[in-house]
This record gives structure tokens, sequence and C-alpha cells, in this order.
């Protein structure tokens, strides 16, 4: 299903500040310069066993087992070749009006950066740039290959901050064109390429329903996914563009101002588990198929986020730090047997109450599921009572009936969750009724310092 976060790129029109020069009667002030963090997962904190996430929960009491069943694969830092995007625009804003999962405005922003690209600047532009423009663009300056370390140096331009910019910020914004450009290989347990990305031929390429205004097209790839090499691949969703609220809101002191801090906006970002393709197993009919792109031939369905960045604010010198937590039995029984989910809780190290400043979320398939039962799961907003942690899907509200809903993780610690079934099956052969909460199990990994 495809979700949406609204037209980013809008945004920046409704911004007060402007991203040209200090404007008349400004004080100059230092910079706050857009960064794109790798955050892998890696070897896990306190734990210090040299063991990846994989290693630590792929065993059975008989022994080592195959994390993935041959028939679902999942993406790592390694098997992720390239991931690119066609970034719009990356701001910091104070206010935004959320209306389900789009919103309606914001207020109050700076734009930190925007493509040098001035023909994608339009609302036509974004419209009309489908699969088909962008299979073939390389446009200099379009594409963001945030697997490379010298694209996701193209972000980091430093925006001159000015005394206009003073300001308490609750919101990181990064929008981008809808089109996405995958090159992965989709490993199982034992690291073994299952599933592979492969490019789209014209013929590939169908025209669907238009979103309003906006154009459509689906991908049914002729070429088999399930021998060769990994090529690039191209897809598109329905809309562009990733939010977070911060937990604890970025603030653009007079100080800063004054002393011309340098301040930094990390986008962390992790590679692992970011992406699922898998057989379906049940059997599947192209035709009608709503994927945004597959093999219809091999019925191989692939999910590939419309992007699961963390935006974490900082200042020069501070650090960010993560914590790990894995989510057991996530997707517990029914078809698509055991599947657990990694959260990752990010935070300016700086900050003694460690207060959640971005978070990531991704299912990862385990022992004998057939599917991930999806690829990732988002969370708009968080509350924090204590160490308690609340995070709220779309629909912001704890008794939203929302996959995205998720109660009760005491930080720094074991414990259990509380999740709302959004229909029957949805968590497993124990949600028996849409709004039914079940109960999850979750294991405190450690903390990883993510930026220098």
């Amino acid at each position: 299903m495809f979700r949406r976060y609204g037209r980013i790129f809008i945004a920046s029109s409704f911004c007060l500040f402007a991203i040209s020069s200090v404007g008349c009667g400004s004080k100059e002030g230092g910079t706050v310069t857009p960064r794109a963090v790798l955050s892998v997962t890696g070897a896990v904190g306190s734990l210090n066993t040299g063991l990846s996430l994989f290693d630590m929960f792929a065993f059975e009491s008989d022994g080592p087992q195959m994390l993935f069943d041959p028939l679902v694969g999942q993406t790592t830092s390694t098997s992720l070749k390239s991931l690119k995007y066609f970034v719009n625009t990356i701001e910091l804003c104070q206010d935004v009006a959320i209306n389900g999962t789009g919103y309606s405005g914001t207020t109050n922003c700076i734009t930190i950066y925007e493509s040098p690209d001035a023909a994608s600047k339009s609302v036509d532009f974004y419209n009309n740039y489908t699969v088909s423009q962008a299979l073939n663009d390389t446009v200099e300056g379009r594409w963001i290959d945030f697997m490379s370390a010298g694209d996701r140096a193209k972000l980091a331009t430093p925006f001159q901050l000015s005394s206009d910019h003073i300001g308490t910020y609750r919101y990181g914004m990064i929008g981008f064109q809808r089109p996405i450009k995958i090159t992965a290989e989709y490993v199982d347990r034992d690291g073994t390429a299952r599933i592979f990305t492969k490019t789209p031929l014209p013929g590939d390429i169908k025209p669907i329903a238009s979103d309003g205004d906006m154009k459509l097209e689906q991908v049914n790839l002729s070429t088999s996914t399930l021998t060769g090499t990994a090529q690039e691949m191209t897809l598109m969703h329905s809309n562009g563009g990733t939010m977070v609220i911060f937990h604890k809101p970025f603030e653009i002191t007079e100080a800063d101002i004054e002393n011309k801090t340098e301040l930094f906006v990390d986008f962390v970002f992790n590679p692992d588990q970011v992406s699922t393709a898998s057989v379906m197993y049940a059997g599947c009919d192209p035709e009608n198929l709503v994927n945004a792109i597959f093999d219809g031939a091999n019925c191989v369905d692939f999910q590939v986020p419309m992007g699961k960045f963390a935006p974490v604010p900082r200042k020069s010198g501070e650090t960010i730090e993560k914590e790990v937590y894995l989510v057991t039995n996530y997707y517990n029984g029914g078809a698509d047997g055991t599947n657990n989910a990694r959260i990752e809780l990010y935070y300016n190290s700086a900050d003694t109450a460690k207060s959640l400043q971005g978070i990531d979320m991704s299912v990862i398939a385990n022992v004998g599921a057939k599917t991930s039962g999806g690829h990732a799961v988002y969370s708009y907003k968080s509350t924090e009572v204590s160490g308690l942690v609340t995070f709220f899907g779309y629909n912001q509200a704890t008794g939203a009936i929302d996959e995205q809903t998720l109660t009760g993780l005491q930080r720094r610690q074991d414990g259990a969750v509380s999740i709302t079934c959004g229909h029957v099956g949805h968590l497993g052969s124990d949600c028996t009724a849409t709004g039914v909460k079940v109960s999850r199990t979750y294991t405190y990994l450690g903390t990883v310092q993510v930026s220098e």
C-alpha cells in the first residue's frame, strides 16, 4: 500500500525565511549543514559480543537455522549497492499542519538544502515525472545515492544562518520526487543472494490511474529477478518525502548567532533490512497486483520505502547516539511465520535527558517467514514519560487503529510492548479482531555512537 507524506517540495512556498543571503537588519551567525549519515546495525553496544542482529537472533535450540526462507530476502549494508533519491528540499520547520499521512501547510521553515536543478522545482514537473522519465535521467545534481559517500557529500552544503532564524524547530523534513532507484541483492541468513533488482524495459512500464493531477506508473519486470546480477531498478510511489517530529524541539538561539555556532542536521539511515523482496507463496495474478514494482512471472514482490531517514539536529562538537531494541515475534504465527522488529531511537548525546530526536523501525524476517509482513514501520510522533515511550503513527492517537501505534517501551531495559491490531490476523493469530491489543516482548541490545 502506498503511504502519502504530502508534497514536500511545496513546503518551501510556505516558509517565511528565504534561502537567499542574510536579510536587511539581520545579524549574521554561523551555518547549518545537512548531512546523510549511514547508521548500520553492526555490533551493538554494551552486549560486546561482536555479533550483528542477524547472529544474535538466528539460532534455535537445535542449532543454527537459516534466518530467511529462500522465498524472502532483505538488504544489508553490503548487499544494498545503491539507493538513489531525487532530493528537492531539506527543511527545519517550527510547525506543520498534519492531516492523516500528509500535511496541509508549514510555518516558519528554514530550507537548508534545495536541488540545484531549476527545472525540477515546478508543480508540473513533480506531477509528470514518472518512471519513464526517471529511468534514463542522468542530469547532474538530480540524483543522490545515499550509499555513496561522494553523493552524500553533495547534500552537505552549509546554509548561512542569521538572527532571522532564531526560534524553536519541531519538525525535520526531506522531500524528493516520487521515483526511486535501487540496486540490491536480497540475501538470506547465509548472505546468499536470492532475489536481484532488474532494470525495467520500456514495455514493462504501465500507466495506472492518476492520483489527482499526478501521473502514476507501475512496473511489471519482464526480466527474471531470481537469477543473474543486480541491476539498477526504477520504481515510483504515489508521493515523495519523509518527516519526523522531534521529541525535544531543536532551538537556534541568540547565543548561537552571536557565537556563530556551526549546526548540523544528520539524516541517519540504516541500510540493513531497509528493503524486502519475497515470492508471494500463495500465488499471484499479475494483472491484479497493485504493487509499485514486481516480477509477475515469478510472483516476486519488492518493498522499497519512500524514505527512512531520521533527521537529528546537533551542534558542532556534539554526537548522535542510538539505542537499539528488538521486538520478538512482531508478526507472530499465521501464514507469515515469525518476524522481529528492530527499533532504533536516536538522540543527541549532549542532552542529559537523552530526548528522542529520530526514530527508525524495520521488520526483520525470521526463521520460517514467507514474507516480512512489511518492510518498515513509520512513527511520526512519540511521547516519553519517565523513560516509557509511546510511538504514534499518522493517526497520532494511542487508541488509533493503526499498525504504527506501539506503547510501553521502557528505555534501556528489556520488557513488553502493546501493539494495536489493524485487522484480523494483522500481527498473528492473536489478532482476533480489529483494535485488539497484543503483547510482544522486546530486548534492549545496547547503545551505539552514530556520528563523530
